[in-house]
């Protein structure tokens, strides 16, 4: 069980802290997800997962407005297969074939980072339209954009 907090007790060590910061910032909670990482980095300010979960829970407190989220939702053409972004009004995840889905950290206002696979994204405009996307991967790579977002599936039978 590793990687897990113990919620038995409070968290002690910057690993704990670290954990707890991922958790509230994946449940949309990003100033208690930065104080927490904080109180990580206070127990010891060279733990590499408390300075990660720090910089993490920063990069969610940045607010991009819905509207501009709904321009960047669509379908990319990559060379590993298409790469779905979502929008869901308050943030973007991103999600290639056959691969799990992944939130993506605003680093600025046409700019994330898709983190689970840890590649920056940058999406280019014409005339109020995203066309394309490039990421750097060990060069970069221009993504055009080649479908509209797809419709969310109704739960309802």
């Amino acid at each position: 069980m590793a990687n897990q907090l113990n919620l038995a007790r409070a968290p002690a060590t910057p690993e704990d802290y670290a954990i707890l910061s991922d958790a509230l910032r994946r449940s949309g909670r990003p100033i208690e997800a930065t104080e927490a990482a904080a109180r990580g980095l206070k127990l010891d300010p060279a733990d590499p997962k408390a300075k990660e979960a720090l910089d993490n829970a920063k990069k969610s407190l940045l607010s991009i407005p819905a509207r501009r989220l709904a321009l960047f939702a669509g379908t990319y053409s990559t060379p590993f297969g298409d790469l779905e972004v979502r929008s869901d009004g308050r943030r973007l995840t991103a999600q290639l074939v056959d691969q799990p889905v992944s939130q993506m950290l605003p680093l600025g206002d046409d700019s994330f980072l898709i983190e689970a696979m840890g590649v920056p994204i940058r999406f280019a405009e014409e005339r109020g339209q995203v066309t394309h996307a490039t990421v750097t991967a060990g060069g970069e790579v221009t993504l055009p954009k080649v479908a509209p977002p797809k419709p969310r599936r109704s739960n309802k039978s």
